[in-house]
């Protein structure tokens, strides 16, 4: 009996022991799928994030390209609105230097010749300072419209170059230093243009 005693002993024991082999390598073989699956997710965030983390990366250089080049575009516009300023008041002193006596007369005379077979012209208007100094001047140049009716007067809207008024008063033709600065300047303006394009 004892033997019998001693082998159901040892097929208990036996079948005990492969019962906890079989159940240990179940947990283990669990163990590894879960820590497969764990690493397996872990890496897919860690690329989810690396890839948002790239994208964030890209808008932000696009987003920076674009700021500059804005950035760039204003500083531009700002240099050519200044430049196109500084020619402005170069033309507009130029003007008003070359309207000095002798040039003012002839421009005067020559308006005046010009319009006097075709308008009433009723009176030259020019500044107080340049009124006294090419007056004289104007008789011998344009005495026969003078003696006509044209007056040579002085105008607080004229501070340098001249108007020209109709007899009626309903017309103006502006020879001033200001309407021909703005004259020239459209011509100027476009050359500026030109040579501020060559540069962007």
């Amino acid at each position: 009996m004892d033997i019998q005693v001693q082998e159901l002993l040892e097929t208990i024991r036996k079948d005990g022991v492969e019962v906890a082999e079989q159940k240990a390598k179940e947990i283990i073989s669990a163990a590894e799928e879960k820590a497969k699956a764990i690493l397996s997710e872990g890496e897919r965030k860690v690329q989810a994030k690396i890839r948002e983390q790239e994208q964030a990366a890209a808008q932000l250089q696009a987003s920076g390209k674009a700021a500059l080049a804005q950035a760039g575009r204003d500083l531009v516009l700002s240099v050519e609105k200044q430049l196109q300023s500084i020619f402005e008041q170069v033309v507009v002193a130029t003007v008003k230097e070359t309207y000095k006596d002798k040039v003012l007369e002839d421009a005067i005379a020559s308006v005046v010749s010009a319009w006097t077979s075709t308008s009433q012209l009723g009176a030259v208007l020019l500044s107080e300072g340049q009124e006294k100094q090419v007056a004289s001047a104007l008789k011998g140049k344009i005495g026969q419209a003078l003696s006509s009716g044209l007056i040579v007067k002085t105008s607080p809207r004229v501070t340098g170059g001249f108007l020209i008024q109709e007899k009626n008063g309903a017309a103006y033709y502006d020879f001033t230093v200001e309407a021909v600065a703005q004259a020239l300047s459209v011509y100027v303006n476009p050359m500026l243009a030109e040579i501020l394009a060559d540069i962007k």
